[in-house]
């Protein structure tokens, strides 16, 4: 059950992240995989390794975090620049349930924008029957975008420049240095979802296969979200407007 304030807070949340002029841009950047299958459709084998190329080279690594990126940081970012923060803090709320509530509706938020391209560009590249493999990468796009949410939004309270470290981390740790560094790849939220998304659609290696174990991407995904929500409930308890550099 949602208590009235995760309600209210919640609903605020989802109104500031909709109401953005970029928006409808996230929608139709969420659903270009789709568009692109559409264009390359196959058959047979070569139409499950397309929809499975698809997820892996482009939702998972690219359309998905760079959509987390802008609804994360922006949950706090926009409050922080134009001063209305202080009114959200001035109010008698536990900063934990302030926190968890906007990096649930992030989450909620990123993957209604990623997940649904994950599963369909599936039947639309003409994998058809395959609706369990298409099933089980939304389910690890879903995953990845709560890991994200709460990486993004702690960044937000450390830095006004969220949106560029955040960039940073995407393209120079996760799409070169994790990509080439075997050790890194225990540092790259990519890594979780990928491994995760394996291990659920049960894909032969020849077809895909993750490059840490699933242990290793449980028990870091736990370090990473856990980690980045405890800290960004610390920051803003302390936070003061004007503070984040």
């Amino acid at each position: 059950m949602i208590l009235p304030v995760e309600r209210a807070l919640a609903s605020v949340t989802a109104r500031q992240i909709l109401a953005r002029r970029g928006a409808l841009a996230l929608a139709v950047f969420g659903l270009l995989p789709v568009a692109i299958a559409a264009v390359i459709r196959r058959t047979g084998d070569a139409a499950l390794t397309t929809a499975i190329e698809l997820n892996t080279m482009i939702i998972l690594p690219v359309i998905l975090p760079i959509v987390a990126l802008v609804i994360g940081t922006g949950v706090f970012g926009a409050e922080i620049d134009d001063g209305t923060a202080l009114y959200v803090l001035s109010k008698p709320v536990a900063r934990w349930r302030i926190v968890l509530t906007r990096v649930l509706v992030a989450a909620a938020v990123t993957a209604i924008l990623t997940a649904p391209a994950a599963l369909l560009v599936f039947p639309v590249a003409g994998a058809l029957g395959r609706a369990s493999v298409g099933m089980a990468f939304a389910a690890a796009v879903a995953a990845g975008a709560l890991l994200y949410s709460a990486v993004f939004v702690a960044l937000s309270l450390l830095t006004r420049r969220a949106l560029v470290a955040g960039l940073v981390y995407v393209v120079v740790w996760e799409g070169i240095i994790a990509s080439q560094a075997p050790g890194a790849r225990y540092l790259s939220v990519i890594q979780f979802v990928l491994t995760l998304a394996d291990s659920l659609a049960e894909l032969p290696e020849t077809v895909f296969d993750a490059s840490i174990t699933p242990t290793a991407a449980a028990v870091m995904s736990a370090v990473f979200g856990l980690g980045a929500v405890l800290y960004a409930i610390r920051r803003l308890r302390a936070f003061e407007v004007g503070e984040a550099g």
